[in-house]
């Protein structure tokens, strides 16, 4: 039977905050959500304040985790948070959730959609293209969602915009991270070369 204390679900952030989803096994052979987190004011010396479920609906549960996140996101913009863990029995519900919202949204921030789009994408287990442009065959470098690479790309996009002050839009996105792929190719095929290459000179130093 499943556990009746709270199992973190869904965890998002964004400067400045972050909240996260939980589930718990009730009495009635169901599951139920709740949703705790944290958030700070615009003026920099104000202290961090904490909201919950609570807040909104008292101490009752949410039926099901679309209505707990539009409990908390009353206008969908938790859309354009970044994610940071989806359980696997959500990721699919969560995926066409935010799909379903940008939809009724609107492309109303595209500033922010390049990365969050590919970044979702990854957390929520769906196929990221990896193709280069003008390239007759997909990439052979594999970006994991939660991955060492797909870290290493985030950051290098966060830092690249805080440089610049100003955000990279979808396209750019897309041709950096095609970019650092085809540079991490290179290397990678540079490695095998050296490796094969390698090989060759110790199979003809036996044969000698």
């Amino acid at each position: 039977m499943p556990s009746e204390n709270p199992e973190s679900i869904v965890k998002m952030g964004v400067e400045g905050g972050g909240v996260e989803f939980f589930r718990e096994w009730n009495s009635d052979g169901a599951w139920r959500f709740t949703f705790k987190g944290s958030s700070m004011g615009f003026d920099l010396d104000e202290e961090w304040r904490s909201f919950d479920s609570k807040d909104r609906i008292g101490p009752g549960f949410y039926l099901t985790l679309n209505d707990a996140i539009a409990g908390f996101s009353t206008d969908g913009d938790w859309v354009h948070w970044s994610p940071i863990k989806v359980h696997p029995d959500y990721k699919e519900l969560v995926w066409q959730l935010r799909v379903s919202t940008l939809s009724t949204l609107g492309d109303v921030r595209p500033d922010r959609r390049g990365y969050q789009d590919r970044r979702w994408a990854r957390i929520c287990g769906q196929r990221v293209s990896t193709e280069r442009p003008n390239s007759d065959r997909p990439s052979s470098i594999i970006v994991r969602p939660g991955g060492t690479l797909d870290w290493i790309l985030g950051a290098s996009i966060a830092v690249f915009e805080h440089l610049r002050k100003v955000p990279m839009s979808t396209e750019e996105v897309a041709e950096f991270e095609a970019t650092m792929i085809r540079v991490l190719e290179k290397r990678q095929n540079e490695r095998r070369s050296a490796m094969r290459s390698t090989r060759s000179r110790g199979n003809l130093d036996a044969q000698e």
